[in-house]
């Protein structure tokens, strides 16, 4: 072999030494009924894979096995079966790894917001245990607006007199937090029950402990697998129901990295200020009243029933902070239970505090849709490390459009962070 014939071979070499591994391409695969209008993956399929990925569409009224199987026909007609990474969203991560069993050329499967566990959202919806506390907060003020402001015109002098500035004030406060906060959020959880009241196979195929989910978690996973889950920060359901709310601005290439849920939750605080305003203005009539009672003494009666409606209002405001959202939480299975101190006063004394330890309730991870323990992969049969990545602040609507969701995409498919595999 002559000297240049060498030095041919040994620049090809260099060539092919310095020439990075051949390039993934990505099919993204969106949730159910996702074939709609825009798409979940629409901004992040140009933004991360412009030249080497595809969204793949496909329709939810079959089971989940027969939808990879007929995605499976479409991806080999088009021949993109070399080097292929599946990244699905909620019921998508399930089609993708239903589609890596009968498809050859998937190198691995990255799941976001998917039920690997079943979705107890989706059991309680098909069984009728849902819990619509929004509905029956809606109830429940408009019982307290009832009472105070019969409290207020049924009443005798000074009462009347006193109340009087209160009962307009009230009937308007009624209409802003009914009907412009309320009742829209109630309208926006009743559209995503219906949702999942569908009755294709599919929905059934993600109860807990389907017959579909014990087959598919029973198989031995041999690809590589990120399994991303959503652990929006607080108040979690209303801020998932306010990005359903405003879905075509959520998935609007336009709006990258601009969040939409915050629309309930300034709704919410606006309604936790309106009913402490409420607090007060019975508080000041009951204490007002202190001084006539002394000389009229049936408004000692007025006074407690005062009082009365008074707690009501407390109540509301709790679960306005606390309650609704805990309650809320239990729909999705995202409760749990662990030793927690608290302290309460002893009896009349407030100087003297009277502290236990108990196993009580708390909220765990969720996105708004699904609680993060449904969304982890049992990698007992895994012959390869499965990646499970808690993204922070991100509802399950929000997966194809958040500034940390971004980046985590980024972070896999651009910087190779977890490895050359994706």
């Amino acid at each position: 072999m002559n000297t240049i014939m060498k030095k041919f071979i040994l620049q090809i070499s260099m060539i092919l030494v310095l020439l990075p591994a051949s390039a993934k391409n990505y099919i993204w695969l969106h949730g159910m009924e996702g074939h709609s209008g825009a798409n979940t993956w629409d901004i992040y399929k140009d933004d991360l894979t412009k030249t080497n990925g595809k969204i793949y569409e496909y329709k939810s009224t079959s089971g989940i096995k027969k939808i990879a199987e007929n995605l499976s026909g479409t991806i080999k007609s088009a021949g993109d079966t070399v080097d292929q990474i599946l990244i699905g969203h909620s019921m998508g991560g399930l089609v993708a790894r239903s589609l890596q069993q009968i498809t050859p050329g998937i190198k691995g499967i990255i799941t976001v917001g998917t039920a690997n566990n079943g979705s107890v959202a989706v059991e309680n919806v098909l069984t009728g245990k849902i819990i619509n506390q929004i509905s029956l907060m809606i109830a429940g003020v408009s019982l307290a607006f009832d009472a105070s402001i019969l409290y207020a015109t049924a009443s005798a002098p000074p009462v009347t007199t006193l109340a009087a500035p209160v009962v307009v004030p009230l009937t308007i406060i009624k209409n802003i937090l009914m009907f412009q906060t309320l009742y829209s959020m109630n309208e926006s959880f009743n559209s995503l029950v219906n949702f999942y009241a569908f009755t294709h196979q599919c929905i059934y195929d993600m109860k807990p402990n389907s017959a579909y989910l014990k087959e598919i978690n029973g198989k031995k996973i041999d690809v590589p697998i990120i399994n991303i889950y959503g652990a929006e920060d607080n108040w979690q359901i209303i801020r998932a129901l306010g990005s359903l709310k405003r879905v075509k601005d959520v998935k609007n290439p336009l709006n990258i990295d601009k969040t939409f849920d915050m629309d309930f939750v300034q709704g919410v605080r606006s309604g936790m200020g309106i009913v402490n305003q409420i607090r007060n203005l019975h508080n000041s009539v009951y204490n007002t009243l202190g001084v006539p009672a002394v000389f009229m003494p049936w408004l000692w009666i007025t006074r407690e029933l005062i009082l009365k409606a008074r707690y009501n209002w407390d109540k509301i405001y709790w679960d306005l902070e606390t309650g609704m959202h805990a309650k809320l939480a239990v729909n999705l299975g995202a409760v749990g239970y662990k030793n927690q101190s608290y302290c309460i006063p002893s009896g009349y004394s407030l100087g003297k505090l009277v502290c236990t330890t108990k196993y009580l309730p708390y909220v765990t991870d969720n996105d708004g849709i699904l609680a993060g323990s449904s969304s982890i992969i049992n990698d007992t049969l895994s012959s390869v490390v499965v990646h499970t990545i808690r993204v922070e602040n991100v509802n399950h609507q929000e997966m194809g459009n958040h500034p940390k969701m971004r980046k985590t995409l980024e972070n896999i498919i651009k910087l190779k962070s977890y490895g050359d595999s994706f």
